[in-house]
């Protein structure tokens, strides 16, 4: 009868396309333990290695209790690992228990409920810093903090935030190069329908001194926002108090390069056995929470609750190089689930016929509509 040490698995009783092609270069022909065919096999030893590498990218083994901080207490995880592994990862019974006897089966907590510095799971730290990020730039400095802080001040930390986001814009992938002539829709609502705008100047980006505070740019300051279709623009402007909105289609006269949010929304978390891409999964888990802080509803909140994401669109804007700067930027919308929004680095002037024109509306696609709720 084999010992645990001499049993060898398939790959399909592995049924890990992850574990078995990271260990499939120390694979050998043999009868394998579990089904009886002979094919290329690997020692369990080595597929519980495989294992426990990736849980404890994201769990930590606790045999004893740990103080929780946030909390006040003590507490203990009885957390198993076929909880752990449920949905990730599935094999034949007898393997699994096999593997159990590598692998503590029990005793595993989340590592993000560790409080304990650089073992925090990258997303807890950086949402816990964006925050801080945030206070900072509403109550405290806005203009100067990039050199407000000593090293040594436990804030310092916050400053490193536009860092950890351009370096998981790069991780991400989320540059989108747009070629010219792509569609944009802008619109503007007014009360009565002879009250219609017509021309390029008053339904393009506004000039900067009827610029307001919005998502992506301060007061006074002019960019154009729009969106991907006509539907998309009617639910992004209705107030509750206009009744029509007349919306215009812009062309790009240029190829751009836009920060694309949006592509985050469709990514699916690693595998914690895809040794290639499972640094991903915290870059992913922290920008679906941003997306959904700066996508939430912003009827009737304090313009000063825009300034943390006006400063990031900023440097991405003047600062942040992706090979070139970024043209705008590409964001979900909050009153479309299937729309997009596009904030476009664009003030009146470049939307307007000039030497530095960047837009150019259609005026055959101008036209009102109705607006809904």
């Amino acid at each position: 009868m084999e010992t645990i040490d001499e049993k060898r698995a398939c790959k399909t009783c592995i049924n890990d396309r992850y574990i078995y092609n990271n260990l499939k270069n120390y694979g050998k022909m043999s009868e394998c333990s579990y089904c009886q065919r002979r094919r290329k096999t690997i020692s369990i030893k080595e597929i519980a290695e495989e294992i426990e590498d990736g849980i404890t990218t994201e769990y930590r083994q606790c045999k004893m209790e740990y103080y929780n901080p946030a909390t006040g207490t003590y507490t203990i995880s009885t957390e198993g690992l076929d909880d752990i592994l449920y949905g990730v990862y599935s094999c034949r019974n007898d393997l699994f228990e096999d593997i159990c006897s590598y692998i503590a089966p029990d005793g595993w907590y989340e590592r993000d409920n560790e409080y304990i510095g650089d073992k925090e799971d990258i997303s807890a730290i950086y949402n816990k810093e964006w925050k801080t990020f945030c206070h900072m730039v509403k109550y405290e400095t806005r203009y100067v903090f990039f050199n407000q802080w000593d090293e040594d001040q436990e804030d310092e930390r916050a400053k490193k935030i536009l860092e950890f986001i351009s370096k998981a814009v790069e991780k991400l992938d989320l540059a989108k190069e747009i070629s010219p002539q792509m569609r944009f829709y802008r619109g503007r609502p007014h009360h009565a329908r002879e009250g219609a705008f017509h021309s390029d100047t008053q339904l393009a980006a506004p000039p900067a001194c009827d610029a307001k505070a919005n998502r992506m740019s301060a007061e006074g300051i002019s960019i154009f926002y729009g969106a991907n279709n006509i539907k998309t623009v009617l639910a992004e402007i209705y107030n509750g108090i206009d009744q029509y909105a007349t919306i215009a289609q812009f062309k790009n006269k240029h190829k751009l390069l836009l920060l694309d949010l949006s592509k985050v929304l469709n990514m699916k978390s690693p595998s914690l056995f895809d040794r290639k891409n499972r640094d991903k999964k915290g870059y992913i888990r922290f920008f679906k929470d941003f997306i959904n802080m700066i996508t939430s509803p912003v009827n009737n909140i304090p313009a000063i609750e825009y300034v943390p994401t006006q400063i990031l669109t900023e440097y991405f804007r003047h600062v942040y190089r992706y090979g070139c700067t970024f043209d705008g930027i590409i964001y979900p919308s909050s009153k479309n689930p299937h729309g997009k929004c596009y904030a476009l680095f664009f003030n009146n002037e470049q939307c307007i016929n000039g030497k530095d024109q960047r837009l150019i509306m259609d005026q055959k696609t101008v036209k009102t509509y109705r607006l809904f709720n």
